[in-house]
């Protein structure tokens, strides 16, 4: 397996496609109150939300006018060779006296073999946000996932927690793929398995 940190010499933009709620925090999707899940959640009105894709163009899709709503295409399984991004996303961070944020996060990949890769305390935003707090916010450091040769195959999954620094809340997030066989390997275990069948 191999992640690649990138950071992003971007500025951070804010969507308001989703929004939270004056009364009790919890996100909105077009009007409507978002349910807690294992891959976006509210916690003392901060939200976070994590999602895994494979398109090769997602910063297009979200480098877009606030107005227009962002669709990305979600990963639920990878071959082996293909790349995939992965996304960080929060929304109302507290605002310090001087009207600055500060949000980390903590990523963990694990593969089917139990073995897991960390990294702790990446950057998240810090500073003053383009927009108001309520928007919904990409976090600076993308980490970018690789499927290699000797990658075992079935679930990977990555564990994500969102911490809010001002307001010392943080969100745990989990999200997941399956590593599969690339064509070329499947046409290959194909042939052995026809050449081990012949009598």
């Amino acid at each position: 397996m191999k992640s690649l940190l990138l950071l992003l010499f971007l500025l951070t933009f804010a969507i308001n496609t989703l929004a939270v709620a004056a009364d009790d925090g919890r996100w909105l999707r077009n009007g409507i109150p978002a349910v807690n899940s294992e891959a976006s959640k509210t916690v003392n009105g901060f939200g976070a939300s994590v999602l895994i894709t494979a398109d090769p163009d997602w910063e297009s899709t979200w480098n877009t006018p606030s107005e227009a709503v962002p669709s990305f295409l979600v990963v639920q399984n990878l071959k082996r060779g293909e790349q995939a991004s992965i996304l960080v996303f929060f929304a109302n961070p507290a605002l310090d006296a001087a009207g600055t944020v500060d949000v980390t996060f903590d990523l963990k990949i694990t593969g089917p073999d139990k073995k897991a890769t960390e990294n702790r305390g990446l950057k998240g935003f810090a500073g003053t946000l383009a927009g108001p707090p309520t928007h919904i916010y990409l976090a600076a450091n993308v980490v970018r996932f690789v499927g290699e040769p000797a990658d075992p195959l079935g679930e990977w999954v990555v564990e994500v927690v969102v911490h809010d620094n001002h307001r010392h809340v943080s969100i745990p997030l989990r999200t997941r793929f399956t590593l599969t066989l690339t064509g070329d390997e499947q046409s290959a275990g194909r042939k052995a398995h026809y050449g081990m069948s012949r009598g």
